[in-house]
C-alpha cells in the first residue's frame, strides 16, 4: 500500500532536496485519486506509514485477516513504542486480534504495551494533553456537536457538569 501512494515519491524528493512541503498535500492527491475526503484520506496514509514498522499486522491486513479498523487499533496502540518493544508486543497479540472486537484488542493491545514498556504509556498520556481542544461540528441532522478531545478526566468531569446544567437552563428558558 505505502509504495503505491504518492508519499513515497515525496519521501525521495525530500530526502534528496531538504524540503519537505509536497508533503503537505499528499492527503489532497490521495482523496482525489480514490475518491475520498481528505479526512478519510490522511487516515488511510497514517495507517500505511504506521504499518511500515509493523509488519506482521501488514501482512495480516493483506491477507485479509484484519480489517483496517483492527490494522489501525493495533498502529494508535503500538504508536508510542520503540521499534524493538512495538515488534514485541505486535507479535504478543497479532495471533489474538482477528477473534477479537476493537475495544477487547485496544484493551489487550494497552495492557501488552503497559508490560513492554510503562514509561511509554505516560508519554503517550502527555504528550496527547498537549493536544487537548475542544471541536464543534455539525451533525447530520442539522444540529451541532462538541467535542473535548485530549482532555484531563476531571476536566472533562467539570465541564460536562457545567455543559449539562448550561443546556437544562437554556431548555427551561425555552432557548433551542
Amino acid at each position: 500500500l505505502h509504495d503505491a501512494l504518492p508519499i513515497s515519491r515525496r519521501e525521495v524528493q525530500g530526502r534528496e532536496s531538504g524540503d519537505w512541503r509536497p508533503f503537505d498535500h499528499v492527503d489532497d492527491e490521495v482523496a482525489a485519486a480514490l475518491t475520498l475526503t481528505r479526512r478519510s484520506a490522511a487516515r488511510l496514509l497514517d495507517l500505511a506509514l504506521s504499518l511500515d514498522r509493523l509488519p506482521l499486522a501488514r501482512a495480516a491486513l493483506a491477507a485479509v485477516l484484519l480489517g483496517e479498523r483492527r490494522a489501525e487499533v493495533i498502529c494508535e496502540e503500538l504508536a508510542g513504542l520503540d521499534d524493538a518493544h512495538a515488534a514485541a508486543v505486535e507479535k504478543l497479540i497479532i495471533g489474538r486480534a482477528p477473534g477479537l472486537t476493537t475495544g477487547q484488542l485496544r484493551a489487550l493491545a494497552r495492557r501488552a504495551v503497559i508490560s513492554a514498556d510503562p514509561a511509554a504509556a505516560r508519554k503517550r498520556k502527555e504528550a496527547a494533553l498537549k493536544d487537548a481542544r475542544v471541536e464543534s461540528f455539525t451533525e447530520a441532522s442539522g444540529t451541532a456537536g462538541l467535542a473535548g478531545r485530549d482532555l484531563g478526566p476531571a476536566g472533562v468531569l467539570a465541564a460536562d457538569r457545567h455543559l449539562t446544567a448550561v443546556a437544562q437552563a437554556m431548555k427551561a428558558a425555552g432557548i433551542s
